[in-house]
């Protein structure tokens, strides 16, 4: 694994992270 697929990988679950929060976020409001 080199640095920028570490990077490419952290950033894709940050997104879906922020993504799943957002929609459950939505979902209970």
């Amino acid at each position: 694994m080199n640095a920028s697929t570490v990077v490419k990988t952290v950033a894709t679950v940050a997104l879906a992270g922020a993504a799943l929060v957002a929609l459950a976020g939505c979902g209970a409001g």
